[in-house]
């Protein structure tokens, strides 16, 4: 199943914005995106079909990666650090609708001004 996705690779200079995503297949995704994330804040975030975001970023102090549902309007998220094997596996296992309860150990964190929820 194909989703809409963004990113942003920082080094790289390479962005594709929320507002144009581009379809890409989980497959592709996994194997081009998931695998580029190396910067500390580089991000990618595919839709579902209902709009809802799922985010992947990653931090290179830990290694691992803050995977996401955010809620802009409520200026908090569901999500859980994760380390990349993990997260290859969330991805090959997506559900059809992005929800909070669909993903094992995602928990509601509300957002500190400019810091991915649950960073140092």
């Amino acid at each position: 199943m194909p989703y809409r996705v963004f990113y942003s690779f920082h080094d790289r200079q390479q962005f594709v914005s929320s507002d144009k995503p581009v379809s890409m297949e989980v497959a592709d995704i996994r194997q081009d995106l998931l695998a580029a994330l190396e910067g500390d804040g580089d991000f990618i975030g595919l839709i579902d079909e209902h709009g809802t975001v799922l985010q992947f970023i990653y931090d290179e102090l830990g290694d691992r990666f803050w995977v996401e549902i955010p809620h802009s309007n409520e200026r908090s998220s569901h999500g859980r650090w994760l380390p990349y094997e993990e997260c290859a596996v969330l991805l090959a296992e997506l559900p059809e609708q992005f929800r909070p309860e669909s993903f094992d150990g995602f928990e509601h964190r509300p957002w500190r001004t400019g810091r991915v929820p649950g960073h140092r």
